[in-house]
């Protein structure tokens, strides 16, 4: 029996359950939960130090701390020089502070504003976790995170959603290279440090085999992923939310969800004014706050655990989620095990996961968007063969009982 160290606590899993879902530690939780043939997958105990993300903050909190301390009074110097003197490094301490706002998030460009010693640190181990490998660890498996292993030295199987061309694509300018520099990088120096790299995406792993990656240390499998059953079953009012006499008679004639907290990314703009498209056509929200003026058949839902978006996506008819960024698109996995048809972007990762159980369009094409849900709203029978086709697709390529023969063989 090979014995499989996650990079994840116990704790660590509970809290990215919750919702909304963090799949960076969400996936060691499958991955431990899975019934193994030939594996033992367990979570870390313990970390030898604070989790790195913890470290970075911490470094982050100090920087601006640091920055936002008030300069002295200036000692023997006349009045207009103590004045002008002041005035200068209250100018730059302000710009310093403003550095280390604008980086609050980024610990590489932290380490090259501030230049001290804890961002230094802070970029060093923002993407490394130092974990505690005994003898017995036949292989430690982490996603995302690269690992260095203390006192021996197993095999690292590194998980990553590859390079990822669109990851940059709501960048401006100078910013946009300068991200997509910095991500190939990041991934390529994780791959090299990994005896076997595992992309989740044939998409992401070409563009991480274009960057200079090693093709025989890469293979391409889906993940495992722990997704949540429905509460229980779907409210009527998913059908008809509250709007004219006419839609609470015949009900709704699409039902559509779209989930995502960052709107222009995920397609929102487009999705909203396609509503006004569609007669009858009532849209759920799930997880961004209300913006302008829209129709009444739109329901904003705040963020919701997987649970309660399980049981919406288990009463409509269609996610529409032409995104201009994914990563995977787990939600279009989730679409597809509650047997419900997608309408997305043409965007590689998308185009690859969905495969027959979609409709795509163009990234920012409304009117295109707009046509293809009309279409969907007035042929049920078209609509079905999508349903249909979801499940059978998440069925033969995302199931666990598909997937785990691959990763055994892998972990093995």
């Amino acid at each position: 029996m090979r014995q499989v160290l996650l990079n994840a606590t116990a704790r660590e899993v509970e809290r990215a359950r919750v919702g909304p879902v963090a799949w960076d530690v969400a996936v060691h939780g499958a991955m431990a939960w899975t019934r193994w043939e030939n594996l033992e997958a367990r979570l870390l105990t313990a970390r030898l130090v604070p989790h790195a993300d913890e470290v970075v903050i911490r470094a982050l909190r100090s920087a601006r701390d640091l920055a936002a301390r008030k300069t002295p009074e200036p000692r023997d110097a006349s009045r207009a020089t103590a004045s002008r003197a002041t005035a200068s490094r209250a100018t730059a301490s302000r710009a310093t502070a403003s550095r280390a706002r604008a980086t609050w998030a980024d610990p590489v460009q932290l380490g090259r504003s501030i230049g001290s010693r804890a961002g230094r640190h802070a970029r060093a181990l923002a993407h490394v976790d130092p974990i505690w490998a005994k003898r017995e660890v036949d292989v430690v498996y982490s996603h995302l995170r690269g690992v260095l292993t203390w006192p021996s030295r197993p095999p690292v199987v590194w998980s990553t959603n590859g390079v990822i061309p669109e990851i940059w694509n709501w960048r401006q300018g100078g910013e946009a290279e300068r991200v997509r520099d910095l991500h190939t990088r990041l991934q390529c120096d994780l791959a090299r440090r990994a005896d076997l790299v595992v992309c989740w995406s044939d998409y992401g792993a070409d563009n991480l085999l274009r960057a200079g990656v090693d093709s025989g240390k890469v293979v391409v499998i889906p993940p495992i992923l722990d997704l949540a059953d429905p509460e229980g079953e779907p409210p009527a009012k998913l059908r008809f939310p509250g709007g004219g006499e006419a839609t609470r008679k015949s009900g709704a004639s699409l039902v559509a969800v779209h989930v995502g907290s960052w709107g222009w990314l995920k397609g929102l703009p487009e999705v909203l004014q396609a509503v006004e498209a569609v007669e009858g056509m009532v849209l759920h929200v799930v997880g961004h706050e209300p913006v302008g003026a829209f129709s009444p058949r739109v329901v904003w839902h705040p963020s919701m655990p997987p649970r309660s978006v399980a049981t919406l996506l288990a009463g409509a008819d269609v996610l529409v989620m032409p995104a201009r960024y994914e990563t995977l698109g787990v939600t279009f996995i989730e679409a597809m095990r509650a047997g419900v048809a997608i309408v997305g972007s043409t965007i590689g990762t998308v185009k690859e996961i969905t495969g027959d159980a979609a409709l795509l369009v163009e990234p920012g094409d409304a009117g295109a968007l707009g046509e293809v849900l009309r279409g969907l709203a007035a042929d049920r029978g078209d609509l079905e063969r999508l349903r249909a086709a979801a499940r059978r697709r998440y069925e033969a390529c995302f199931a666990p009982e598909a997937l785990r023969p691959r990763w055994e063989a892998v972990l093995g």
